[in-house]
């Protein structure tokens, strides 16, 4: 069975850039998603878009332990 791993929710801010850096730092295998390149469309909707329910902010980490939002919590 293969372990799953987890997702990185990224864009070009300084703080995406720091959290791929943390992962590769600590050898974290995990599946990238480039927020900016799906921006108005499902999860990743512009910040102009009301309509959008799912709001997600760069960096953000679905993980099997949880959800991580922010430079922080993914630090953490």
């Amino acid at each position: 069975m293969s372990t799953r791993k987890p997702i990185l929710v990224v864009d070009d801010s300084d703080d995406s850039r720091a959290a791929i850096e943390l992962f590769i730092k600590k050898s974290i295998d995990y599946a990238e998603y480039r927020l900016d390149k799906f921006a108005g469309t499902c999860c990743g909707g512009g910040s102009d878009d009301d309509s959008n329910i799912f709001k997600i902010k760069a960096p953000t980490v679905f993980a099997p332990e949880g959800v991580f939002k922010g430079l922080d919590e993914v630090e953490k």
